[in-house]
């Protein structure tokens, strides 16, 4: 009868140890969503690889690069001298750009409507 109840104790330490080892993997495996930042700009240049966009005007202007993968979102037609909109999440100190998002251009617009 002995020889039972140490083989239930020790099962009952196995699943325990399971358990609780099971629930620590199952934390680490779920990681808490990686912030995302937005900002607007003028594209300066762009490949397959990178944007670069200048934000600002006058003194305060600056470029920021961001790294593209095949996993960011397009819309629009994204070229030198549009306006974008870019969603964006730091990777170190890498600004990836998870969305870019072209504004009409209103001039384009201006000049496609005939005046009466």
């Amino acid at each position: 009868m002995a020889i039972y109840a140490i083989k239930a104790i020790a099962s009952l330490g196995v699943v325990s140890a399971l358990a609780v080892g099971g629930s620590a993997v199952t934390q680490k495996a779920i990681a808490p969503p990686t912030p995302t930042h937005a900002i607007k700009g003028i594209v300066k240049s762009i490949s397959r690889f990178y944007l670069a966009i200048v934000t600002g005007s006058g003194k305060k202007a600056r470029e920021v690069t961001l790294a593209l993968s095949p996993d960011t979102e397009r819309d629009g037609e994204i070229t030198i001298g549009a306006t974008v909109s870019i969603r964006y999440r730091m990777e170190g100190r890498t600004l990836v750009a998870t969305a870019v998002s072209a504004h009409a251009d209103k001039q384009r617009h201006a000049a496609q409507i005939p005046r009466q």
